[in-house]
């Protein structure tokens, strides 16, 4: 019989914990759209649809084959004047140019977002880029902080036992007017992070206490 692999245990403990990531990413695709438009694409004879934007942000090489070939096709388009000629061949390494430009810049905009699979971009019937619902829920897991070594699982479920025993000594230190921590805390932490117990707050939890004659 095979061995059977335990399945690592993962805790999600914060969510939304790198909250500035999707800011960070709306920031990000904004950009992209300012790079990317129909209108520059259509510069070089493309359209902007989810093919393009798809393959330009994994690298670009099938769409900047094509482009070559567009413009190679418009060199090559009849009989023009040696004069005329020379100007367009400048012209279509500028486009060229240019249209590597702005796809290296589209790719390096979305670098650090590479955890989202491009096929979670589309384009939309407006020409507008946007992220499709699993790409919002892969951005927003990326957000989570999760632990799954041993020992900080360890100490997680450690700390949930003492915030728990925390809440109940605060919820029945509540009855006579004091708290867990505070002016009227039973325990409170020295400079040196030692937690210590409050004899004078102990001592009047009762219900002729201090606090509870105060009322």
């Amino acid at each position: 019989m095979g061995r059977h692999k335990m399945k690592q245990e993962r805790i999600l403990i914060a969510e939304d914990y790198n909250n500035q990531l999707s800011s960070n990413f709306y920031f990000a695709i904004r950009q992209l759209r300012k790079t990317l438009t129909n209108e520059k694409l259509g510069e070089v004879g493309l359209t902007l649809d989810s093919n393009v934007l798809r393959d330009i942000l994994s690298g670009g090489n099938e769409t900047e084959t094509k482009v070559r070939e567009k413009l190679k096709e418009q060199l090559l388009n009849g009989y023009q004047l040696p004069a005329v000629k020379r100007s367009n061949e400048e012209l279509t390494e500028k486009l060229l140019k240019d249209f590597l430009i702005m796809a290296t810049k589209a790719k390096s905009t979305m670098s650090d977002f590479r955890f989202i699979p491009i096929e979670c971009f589309y384009v939309d019937a407006a020409k507008s880029i946007e992220l499709d619902k699993q790409g919002e829920i892969i951005l927003k897991e990326a957000s989570n902080l999760y632990i799954d070594k041993p020992e900080q699982i360890e100490v997680y479920k450690q700390a949930l036992k003492v915030l728990d025993e925390v809440k109940k000594l605060g919820d029945m230190a509540d009855k006579y007017k004091c708290s867990a921590f505070g002016a009227r805390g039973i325990l409170t932490i020295l400079p040196n992070d030692e937690m210590v117990i409050v004899p004078g707050n102990v001592v009047d939890c009762h219900p002729d206490g201090l606090w509870m004659r105060a009322r």
